[in-house]
């Protein structure tokens, strides 16, 4: 949701040029792999026990995800 994988980036090049620089690009790079990878999940488990998204449950190609009771926009 914080499109801030760019700046780190960015960051992690620069202090590469640094003397010590690789040991902090190592560090950004990986923090920013497991920011994207666990990032999405741990958003859609917040939003879900907020209660501001409902799941869905599962879903078919062969058939159409219908709700089990009327959504209203209420």
């Amino acid at each position: 949701m914080l499109p801030q994988a760019g700046v780190a980036l960015g960051m992690a090049a620069e202090a590469a040029e640094l003397s010590d620089g690789h040991m902090v690009r190592n560090v950004v790079l990986f923090s920013v792999l497991v920011y994207e990878l666990v990032g999405p999940t741990l958003t859609k488990l917040a939003l879900t026990a907020a209660g501001e998204i409902i799941p869905e449950g599962r879903t078919n190609a062969r058939m159409a995800n219908k709700p089990e009771f009327p959504v209203s926009l209420d």
